[in-house]
């Protein structure tokens, strides 16, 4: 079973329409809807995407360990799509929890932490 790509944009920006006042300083939360590969489920998994720059001005004020970040030096809309989606698309598991756990190591999954109700 392999991964896809659904869709991928900014969380606060519509269809891509955002352009950083320094390309080399910025940041922006983002959201990649991800699901089986031809298939019609989808989760959703979301992450930072800045510069060091950005990430070092705005969250580290205390050591710390950095998950759900990815980073890059300038702002290139193509490039960031780019990686993502050959990330994403390279992910493969056995079962679809397989994939969206080796997915939660770069992205927080709307399910990570998840404990289903069982009632007593």
């Amino acid at each position: 079973m392999r991964a896809e790509l659904k869709r991928f944009h900014p969380i606060d920006f519509e269809n891509w329409h955002y352009w950083p006042d320094n390309i080399q300083e910025f940041g922006f939360p983002a959201e990649a809807i991800i699901g089986k590969k031809g298939g019609s489920g989808e989760e959703i998994f979301s992450f930072w995407v800045c510069t060091p720059k950005w990430f070092a001005k705005n969250k580290m004020d205390k050591p710390q360990f950095v998950r759900h970040y990815l980073f890059v030096n300038e702002y290139d809309e193509e490039t960031i799509k780019l990686f993502v989606t050959n990330m994403v698309n390279g992910v493969t598991g056995k079962t679809w929890n397989e994939i969206s756990e080796r997915l939660s190591r770069y992205m927080f999954s709307e399910f990570e932490d998840y404990q289903p109700y069982v009632k007593k």
